[in-house]
């Protein structure tokens, strides 16, 4: 039978703070069905409501300060004298008085509070024994304050409170609605709630307690997450009553997610965690890791995914030639939108990495004009034949080369290399051929690049719902430059998917670590393409340590179109940079100072940006379950329908293959196919005068 407390209250609207242990089990002894509960209501006063109150404490001010008369006194009529009072009573009676006073000295909010505990159990006395130490637990608020268990105590008898059976009904229905009806108005300060408003423990699940620093509460109604699930993301573990527990939030409600955060406090495990489960739920994903750790944790959760989906590019130190999949940039179908899609891609690519601005003109005119050409004669080749990227040194600096590929380019490209390219200083081709031919003396991106047919083609890995496994690696700007056409490539090719109706674009998750690696500050192009990705179907997470290494536009592009936040240990810029977005409900403190594993996260969730909350760090093990021991994702297996080549027989394609596609392009004027006249080979460029260096 359940024992109850309680101290009074008023009806209105109020903040209610409420603390419920989960019942528990000890060694000996069985609590098994035990609850004890502690309700705190108030009712905050303003205006003539606080003012009446105040009025109050005064009036109680003057009565204690006043002489004291017996009841024989005042049924006589005896007259009021001034006596000295007993020391007992003195003290007393000061102890009063500092109480009151203190409460009218506080310039803060005045709240009227009604405070009820609740205790149950299988037995009468458990549920006593809990009210009695909740009650000592209170206690020390028993003096000054009088804030004491309303009720009759019968010395020696019994104490009729608030489970006697004609009040009971009365605590219930306040208990359980809010009803705000004390026995006799409590005022308490700001002040002296402080004690009240602090949650007892971390593991305190109540979602109304306003929290500081880092011990923010998620959403109520924020999913859990259980391995297997479909339609969620899983994002962290969370402190709840019956314990940790991962929640997760909704794809439909994930467009774009950015974690940031110190290097080795968990935000590639949790991504990891993220990309695995996705893709083994079905979804088509790339995973860009430089460093290519990350990979060897997805590949063994990837055993049962089926070895057709998975496309692995490992330029890694150690990696080997002969494990590189072909991918040519300038193999097209007849599609003038994806020739199209490809320079632009190669143009962009080359602009981010090697941070090509607006003052860089000339070097990006000269990348678009060999990137379109190639483009062009690749389409009237044999796909044996069709030119690599390692044919734009050829094409810039090969006079009989650029003479037997005009007559297969429109005209418009036709007047550049005739009118203008002959007038460009001799060394204004060496920013892009310096570059390509460090890419070209790289065994295994010579290996990836060089064959004309490919065997990975994004287009094909994003409708199929393939998944790509990329390390570029880590060694400068050549490195830089892979990953930067990996990327540009994947978002130019998702803006050709507008062909299709918005429900036949297959979700395609691309996961980038180090994202500051593809974001050139000076062209801008990774800001404008992430704005427009998401209606082609592109999902993206973006990591790095530090959202200050961004450019300027990039991370107003993430903020502004984000789903969601997270946010590890930080330094204090980056810190105030991130809680500015929070609006202030966390401290740049609070994020300086968490333990690792721990995020700060906001999340979007049924269709709302929730208030940011604290969660914990989440490992693929956590979402997947183990795979069996010697399970290898089938490393070595490449995707595609072209025969495999050895790095020695790519090698060999590619030396020969300036001099095959020249006799090619050769034969084919000479049969009159482009259907124009050759306009003639162009001069080789002259010597630089004042005139060019100022252009």
């Amino acid at each position: 039978m359940p024992a109850r407390a309680s101290s009074r209250w008023n009806g209105s609207p109020r903040s209610r703070i409420r603390c419920s242990p989960s019942p528990r089990r000890s060694a000996g002894w069985d609590r098994a069905g035990e609850d004890a509960s502690v309700c705190v209501d108030l009712l905050p006063a303003s205006g003539f409501r606080a003012a009446r109150l105040r009025r109050r404490l005064r009036r109680e001010a003057r009565r204690i300060h006043g002489e004291r008369r017996d009841w024989a006194a005042v049924l006589n009529g005896e007259e009021r004298r001034r006596t000295r009072p007993d020391p007992q009573e003195q003290v007393e009676r000061r102890g009063a008085v500092q109480a009151v006073d203190a409460k009218l000295r506080d310039s803060g909010e005045l709240f009227e509070a009604q405070i009820m505990l609740r205790s149950e159990a299988p037995a009468r006395g458990r549920a006593e024994a809990a009210m009695s130490g909740m009650l000592a637990a209170f206690r020390p608020l028993a003096g000054r304050n009088y804030l004491r268990a309303s009720g009759l105590p019968i010395p020696g008898i019994a104490f009729l409170g608030s489970d006697v059976p004609l009040r009971r009904g009365s605590f219930d229905r306040r208990f359980a609605t809010g009803l705000f009806r004390p026995a006799r108005k409590t005022i308490l300060t700001a002040r002296e709630l402080a004690g009240f408003l602090k949650p007892p423990s971390i593991h305190c699940g109540e979602r109304d307690v306003l929290r500081s620093g880092a011990l923010l509460s998620p959403p109520p109604d924020l999913p859990s997450f259980e391995k297997g699930k479909e339609g969620l993301i899983p994002l962290g573990s969370v402190s709840t009553e019956s314990g940790r527990q991962i929640v997760g939030v909704q794809t439909a409600d994930t467009f774009f997610t950015y974690i940031a955060g110190r290097s080795r406090y968990g935000k590639t495990e949790a991504a990891i965690a993220q990309f695995a489960h996705l893709v083994r739920a079905g979804h088509g994903g790339l995973f860009l890791d430089p460093h290519g750790d990350g990979l060897e944790r997805i590949e063994p959760y990837l055993a049962d995914t089926g070895p057709e989906r998975v496309v692995r590019i490992n330029l890694g130190p150690g990696s080997s030639p002969a494990a590189q999949p072909g991918w040519n940039l300038f193999e097209f179908g007849g599609d003038p939108i994806e020739s199209e899609a490809r320079v632009e891609a190669v143009v962009d690519a080359f602009a981010s990495a090697l941070e090509w601005g607006e003052r860089s003109t000339r070097a990006i005119n000269l990348t678009t004009q060999a990137a379109a050409a190639l483009a062009a004669i690749a389409k009237r080749l044999d796909a044996e034949l069709a030119p690599t990227i390692f044919q734009i040194p050829t094409l810039l600096s090969d006079a009989e080369w650029r003479e037997a590929a005009l007559p297969f380019l429109p005209r418009a490209d036709q007047r550049f290399w005739t009118d203008r390219f002959p007038l460009l200083a001799s060394e204004a081709i060496t920013p892009v051929t310096n570059m390509v031919d460090r890419l070209r003396r790289s065994p295994q991106i010579r290996a990836l690049l060089g064959q004309s047919q490919g065997t990975y083609r994004v287009r094909e890995a994003m409708d199929a719902g393939k998944i790509v496994l990329a390390c570029p690696g880590t060694g400068g700007t050549r490195d830089r430059l892979v990953a930067n056409l990996l990327l540009f490539d994947l978002l130019h090719a998702a803006r050709g998917r507008s062909e299709l109706a918005p429900a036949e674009r297959k979700p395609f998750w691309v996961f980038l670590d180090e994202v500051q690696s593809y974001d050139g500050a000076a062209s801008g192009n990774l800001a404008a393409l992430l704005e427009q990705s998401a209606k082609f179907g592109l999902r993206a997470v973006l990591l790095n340590q530090n959202p200050e290494r961004l450019s300027a536009a990039t991370l107003n592009a993430l903020l502004t179109n984000r789903s969601h936040l997270l946010a590890s240990t930080l330094n204090s810029h980056a810190a105030a940079l991130v809680t500015k977005e929070w609006g202030g409900r966390v401290s740049p403190e609070a994020l300086t100072r968490l333990e690792r594993f721990r995020f700060i996260a906001q999340v979007t969730h049924k269709g709302r940006l929730c208030a940011p909350f604290a969660l914990g760090g989440v490992q693929v093990e956590n979402v997947i379950d183990e795979p069996a021991a010697g399970g290898s994702g089938h490393k070595g297996q490449r995707a595609g329908s072209a025969p495999e080549r050895s790095a020695e027989e790519v090698a060999a394609h590619l030396d020969g293959l300036d001099d095959r596609i020249l006799a090619a392009l050769k034969e084919r004027s000479a049969g009159g196919e482009p259907g124009s006249e050759s306009p003639g080979m162009p001069e080789p460029p002259r010597a630089p005068d004042e005139e060019d260096e100022a252009r």
